[in-house]
């Protein structure tokens, strides 16, 4: 009898004991149930701010964005200043912006941000606070413009440029031929043509290689182009043969011209290492219209009469 009492008296305590913490584990689950519906609230509330606070980013900087793909395309028709401008309108009309205007020269509360690698410089100047968040951006996307827009002029350089002369290729010089053929016809005025020939070029490959050979079309290249003005057009049109355009020029000015650069280049020592050449040129001379009104027959007379300047001696400049 006195061992069943002892062990109810323990079950009892047992029991107890398993109750309490049965009570003090329910009582931890429902407090951590309390703290982390506290804490989901809190987080569906920074949630919502947050996707609030995107999707105002996202409408700024879409327009940004979809401006940028449209500035990347057409980049290629803007000059620096008007790429720039075309920014800053569209800054200007977003949500928020009052007022904004950028500059190359520093003003007073103005803030600068950096171009391209040269330590070019734009300055901003505005009153909207707003612009400050998203300017970084901006700022970014036009560096980004600018460079492509540099890239794409120095590229667009080199495809008209013959690589060792610096004078237009026969590409893009026989297209300014045509050009100002037609529009010479138009206005109804003089366009001459000269095809310039180096005498004896091959004998100077043959005898001293290629290297003086490229030395001597380099300098004979740059004292057509001393010879010319900024508005005549000087193009390579293969091997030692070079063209020369001189637009607004009827016959007596072409072949004052041709006679003055054949007379430069004969009295030109050119130094190539160790030697010093004399070299010399022969020039054929076609005008428009005296020679010929159709334009297919335009060069080939110039052709023609550099021929006979060759055949008559070399050195000299002949015409029809």
């Amino acid at each position: 009898m006195f061992f069943f009492l002892i062990l109810s008296i323990l079950l009892g305590v047992f029991s107890w004991v398993l109750i309490k913490e049965y009570q003090i584990e329910k009582f931890r689950f429902q407090s951590k149930k309390i703290e982390l519906t506290k804490n989901a609230k809190k987080l569906c509330k920074e949630e919502e701010i947050l996707k609030e606070k995107i999707e105002d980013f996202k409408k700024k900087t879409s327009q940004l964005f979809a401006f940028y793909d449209t500035a990347r395309l057409i980049s290629p028709l803007f000059n620096k200043k008007e790429l720039t401008t075309a920014f800053v309108d569209k800054l200007s009309s977003l949500e928020g912006i009052d007022r904004i205007s950028l500059s190359e020269l520093q003003g007073s509360n103005c803030h600068r941000f950096k171009i391209n690698q040269k330590d070019d410089y734009l300055y901003l100047d505005t009153q909207s606070s707003d612009i400050f968040g998203l300017f970084p951006l901006f700022a970014k996307l036009l560096t980004v413009s600018l460079e492509r827009l540099e890239l794409y002029g120095r590229l667009q350089e080199l495809s008209i440029r013959d690589y060792l002369t610096g004078t237009y290729n026969r590409r893009f010089f026989n297209q300014r031929v045509e050009e100002e053929f037609l529009r010479s016809k138009k206005l109804k005025n003089k366009l001459s043509f000269l095809m310039i020939d180096i005498d004896d070029f091959k004998r100077i490959n043959d005898t001293y290689g290629h290297l003086v050979g490229d030395a001597v079309l380099e300098r004979c290249a740059s004292l057509i182009l001393e010879g010319v003005r900024q508005i005549d057009f000087v193009g390579r049109l293969g091997g030692e043969e070079f063209g020369v355009l001189l637009t607004d020029t009827d016959k007596a000015g072409a072949i004052m011209v041709s006679e003055r650069i054949c007379s430069r280049i004969s009295q030109e020592k050119i130094k190539v290492f160790d030697e010093n050449l004399n070299i010399t040129v022969s020039i054929g001379v076609a005008t428009y219209p005296s020679n010929t009104i159709y334009m297919d027959l335009f060069t080939e007379i110039a052709d023609k009469a550099l021929y006979r300047a060759k055949d008559s001696g070399k050195d000299r400049v002949s015409w029809f």
